[in-house]
């Protein structure tokens, strides 16, 4: 399929992938490593077809809040697969919330389903 792409968009594309190599992580400074790696479940809701997926995830979650709204704070997350390569210096950045006071299950959920 390599011939439909015009020069421009392969030109544009090699800039932003290159470009993307030369961003540096946020977090790099977090001591991720230190943190205790806990397994937890990814619930994943599809718009689309209504309807929801999960799977097992590993997590590193800093103890300290970095930011709170009205209802809910937020707290720095590393993710990695349960298969294959926890490098915790390359995983994905994740913002975890958690609401402020008590929650139900189902709320969390809805909030899912509005994102």
């Amino acid at each position: 399929h390599e011939e439909t792409v015009s020069p421009t968009a392969k030109s544009k594309w090699r800039r932003v992938t290159g470009q993307q190599n030369l961003l540096q992580d946020p977090w790099a400074e977090r001591p991720f490593e230190y943190l205790m790696t806990e397994r937890a479940t990814a619930h994943h809701y599809d718009a689309t077809t209504k309807q929801w997926s999960s799977e097992e995830i590993l997590v590193k979650i800093e103890e300290t809040s970095f930011g709170a709204g009205g209802m809910r704070e937020c707290f720095a997350m590393k993710q990695a697969p349960v298969a294959g390569s926890s490098n915790w210096k390359t995983s994905s950045n994740y913002v975890a919330k958690q609401y402020i006071g008590s929650a139900t299950r189902e709320t969390y959920l809805s909030d899912v389903k509005l994102q």
